[in-house]
């Protein structure tokens, strides 16, 4: 249970980071035009 409690947050994690860089470079590219 341990591990998958750790895997499952891991992918969450990833899953975030990736709609936050996703965010962050959108927001820069509409701030430049």
């Amino acid at each position: 249970m341990y591990i998958l409690g750790i895997i499952l947050a891991f992918i969450l994690g990833g899953l975030v980071g990736v709609v936050g860089m996703a965010m962050l470079v959108a927001g820069r590219r509409s701030e430049k035009d």
